[in-house]
């Protein structure tokens, strides 16, 4: 059997992607995507990015046991909360609705590095979460939207003028704006 060169074999292929041209992102799936990033608190260009890489946004894909859009295990979305068949998964709503709970715990244990959470979503982070005892933070398709954090406290405002007060006392408001010097005064001759 002939063997092919590795440079050979390189350059067959990427004649071949160049021929087929760039995919172009389906619209179809903006809102589930949205929908399911916003619960799962992960950003959506993350998850179209793990769709485009891993199904070219081909919702009937079946590869190497992985599932539709997202390529999402059978036993992974199980432990996600799917009690369905495995040919349900070629459903995008049900891919993602198991898949982005999976890709956000990725994205958590990689520190919101979204290159991170990419290599985490495709080799697993299991052992990670339990080396940082992270397993309880881990979420599921049932789990609530994440709280967002409060902002911080702002500083308060500096003190106004003290002559616009007392002018206000003695005047009235309209005409102590009007009447009270800026601070500080004017510099002396």
């Amino acid at each position: 059997m002939p063997r092919i060169p590795v440079s050979a074999a390189a350059a067959l292929f990427m004649v071949s992607a160049a021929i087929a041209g760039p995919v172009e992102r389906p619209t179809a799936y903006d809102e589930m995507i949205a929908r399911q990033a916003k619960v799962h608190g992960v950003p959506e260009a993350l998850v179209h990015r793990t769709a485009m890489r891993e199904s070219r946004y081909n919702p009937r894909l079946v590869h190497n046991h992985c599932f539709g859009l997202m390529q999402i295990k059978y036993a992974t979305a199980r432990g996600m909360g799917y009690r369905g068949e495995a040919r349900g998964l070629l459903d995008p709503q049900v891919n993602l609705t198991y898949a982005v709970p999976y890709l956000a715990n990725a994205y958590m244990l990689a520190d919101g590095n979204e290159d991170r959470a990419t290599a985490l979503y495709r080799g697993g982070y299991y052992y990670l979460a339990k080396r940082r005892n992270m397993q309880g933070l881990l979420r599921t398709a049932s789990s609530p939207a994440p709280v967002p954090q409060p902002a911080p406290p702002q500083a308060p405002e500096p003190p106004g003028n003290p002559l616009v007060g007392l002018v206000s006392f003695l005047s009235g408001p309209a005409e102590a704006a009007a009447a009270a010097p800026s601070w500080p005064t004017q510099a002396r001759e």
